[in-house]
Parts: structure tokens; C-alpha cells; sequence
């Protein structure tokens, strides 16, 4: 996303499944401008460590201030917080079935104002989960009217962006598949 859009800026993030807070360490390495960092974990013992590591790398490493944790994805609600940049990385074959990780798309979908990441395993299941995220999030983005949106690439097998064409650098392109 940074080669792709030099001036991509992203303030606000929500990462869903944060685990130890990878996503986020990458995401503020590359955008200093995020200032609002929502992880969502439901495990307490990957929560209290992603808290404890990004509060306090060691090393030498600065901190990462604006974070906040939660074990649950906020519902969403008219009106709801958006976010610039949205991460689900290696948590959509943690759940169990199709309607839960369309319900979980489309709910990430809700709360995303800029671009939408999903990065799942290199290997064949990861590989469906994609496809299967793909489809879903397309038809979520066809049949949002004011905010449609734009599958910007699969960069690697296992990544794909999905951006809206709102208030993105991008206005101009159609639809993108690498």
C-alpha cells in the first residue's frame, strides 16, 4: 500500500485478531501518522502480552502510544468509529464456520474508511479462506452504494487489500486482480 500511494496516511487502525500486535508494529513502522490503534484479541493472555510488549519493547524501541485493546469486535451501529486501515491477519481460519467469517467480514467491512487487509496462511486452506473473503467482500462492497470499493491486489497468495474508492488515491481505477 505504501509503494503503491506515497501520500497513504492512514490516523486510525483496527486489528482483528491482534495476537502480540505484529500488524500493529508493522502497520506504525510504515505509518508513523497512526495515532489510533483498536486491537481486537479474545485471548487475555495474547491481549495482556501485545499490551505489555507494545507498551514497552525494550531495546531501545519507542513504545507505540494510542493503543487500546478489546476482546470483542465492537458491534456495529450507525454512526460507529471507521477506520482508516482495517488488518485481519491469520485470524479468519480461527473461525469456524462460513457464516462467522462472513459476518466477521462484512463487520470489518462496516467499520473500514480507507483500506481493508486480510492476510491468511500460505498454504491451501489459507489459499480458500482468501477466495472465499474475496467473494464475500466484493458483493459487500457492490451493494454498498456511496461506499464501494475496489479489490486492489492479491500482492502475495495470501494478501489481498480491498480499498474504498472513497477517500482513497485511487478514485480512478475499476477493479485490479494480480
Amino acid at each position: 500500500m505504501a509503494q503503491r500511494d506515497p501520500a497513504c496516511a492512514p490516523r486510525s487502525m483496527l486489528d482483528f485478531g491482534s495476537g502480540l500486535g505484529t500488524a500493529v508494529w508493522a502497520s506504525h513502522t510504515t505509518w508513523p501518522s497512526l495515532t489510533r490503534i483498536l486491537c481486537v484479541e479474545p485471548s487475555t493472555a495474547m491481549a495482556t502480552m501485545a499490551q505489555q510488549l507494545l507498551s514497552d519493547p525494550g531495546h531501545g524501541a519507542p513504545a507505540i502510544a494510542g493503543v487500546e485493546h478489546q476482546a470483542v469486535l465492537p458491534a456495529t451501529v450507525e454512526g460507529q468509529e471507521m477506520f482508516d486501515l482495517v488488518v485481519s491477519a491469520h485470524t479468519l481460519l480461527d473461525l469456524h464456520d462460513l457464516r462467522a467469517r462472513s459476518d466477521a467480514l462484512q463487520a470489518l467491512w462496516s467499520k473500514t474508511r480507507g483500506s481493508l487487509v486480510i492476510v491468511e496462511a500460505g498454504n491451501v486452506e489459507g489459499y480458500r479462506t482468501i477466495l472465499e473473503a474475496r467473494a464475500i467482500l466484493l458483493a459487500a462492497a457492490a451493494a454498498d452504494g456511496p461506499k464501494p470499493g475496489v479489490l486492489v491486489a492479491p500482492v502475495e497468495p495470501d494478501l489481498f487489500i480491498i480499498t474504498h474508492l472513497l477517500n482513497h488515491a485511487y478514485t480512478s481505477l475499476s477493479l485490479y486482480i494480480y
